[in-house]
């Protein structure tokens, strides 16, 4: 029987944790990672209910964001819902905890500042070196040769992409020649210690099962870089349609407040509201125009006006 709450009579009832699942479930991801980290009962609360995070995403964003891939699509996929709304709205570098870095590399599933993101990528001919170094390429004589099998096994590591002047233009690889491909050394280092535990592990099978192995590998980074481009092409779009709405709330601020300062007496015209500098600083604001922003303004405006 459910309960019949009255107006007259306050709610004196605990708030059971199957209300609080359904409240958080419609709080914003950015909300709920605030939560986690300020309030012990939330972050366990919160790490106890992964499904949480899932839920939040669908509730305000629907099926506008990418979809990570999971079982049985990719097994292994290294990214979670509360990572992805980590990085999503999270703030702060990943390594050095620099406060006010916001840059996610989605080609690498990681935030990092710019200092950071130098210190590990390498280029592709460090790459290729160090798996030259390595001796795949003597190993594998069926996959093609030397360069030809250090090219395949490089295949199967998540790559980024440089302009000329050094800057982070999207996930890779580049297929154009102004634009440089670059890895995290740690993932080139990583792959060759698995190639040699796998060769170690299988010797007299090896040659023929690498193939299997790569494209495994290969599969996994395809998927990595389509969720990579879709995430990249939806923070551009978010941040076109943001530039958007904040430019219409700054044309409908000016139209306001050249409505209020003609109804001044004596009238403003619009050329005196465009000398003034309280006007300048107010429609640089991108919020709707209310009576409250009105308010604090109009005596700034007679003054200087005077």
């Amino acid at each position: 029987r459910p309960l019949r709450l009255r107006t007259r009579k306050p709610f004196t009832g605990d708030v059971t944790l199957d209300c609080w699942f359904t409240i958080w479930s419609f709080s914003h991801p950015s909300e709920l990672l605030r939560m986690r980290e300020k309030i012990p009962y939330c972050f366990r609360f919160l790490r106890d209910n992964p499904n949480l995070w899932n839920l939040s995403r669908w509730h305000h964003y629907g099926t506008d964001l990418p979809e990570i891939p999971s079982e049985p699509t990719l097994p292994g996929f290294p990214l979670n819902e509360f990572q992805y709304a980590q990085l999503r709205h999270g703030l702060g570098c990943q390594s050095c905890k620099a406060h006010d870095t916001r840059k996610t590399y989605w080609a690498f599933l990681r935030r990092w500042c710019k200092s950071c993101f130098e210190s590990k990528i390498i280029k592709e001919r460090e790459a290729l070196s160090l798996l030259q170094a390595a001796k795949i390429s003597e190993s594998q004589p069926a996959m093609g040769g030397d360069l030809a099998s250090i090219q395949t096994i490089l295949q199967c590591v998540p790559s980024g992409m440089l302009d000329s002047w050094g800057n982070f233009v999207g996930v890779g690889p580049s297929q154009a020649q102004s634009l440089k491909t670059v890895y995290l050394g740690s993932d080139v280092e990583r792959l060759i210690t698995e190639y040699d535990e796998q060769a170690e592990a299988n010797k007299d099978t090896w040659e023929s099962k690498v193939g299997d192995w790569a494209r495994k590998k290969q599969e996994m980074v395809n998927q990595r870089r389509e969720f990579a481009r879709a995430m990249e092409q939806w923070e551009n779009r978010s941040r076109t349609e943001k530039c958007g709405d904040h430019q219409s709330k700054k044309e409908a601020r000016k139209k306001y407040f050249a409505e209020k300062a003609k109804q001044l007496d004596p009238p403003m015209n619009e050329e005196v509201l465009k000398r003034c500098p309280s006007y300048a600083r107010s429609v640089k604001i991108p919020k709707d125009p209310n009576p409250l922003a009105w308010t604090p303004l109009k005596p700034k405006l007679e003054r200087e006006r005077a």
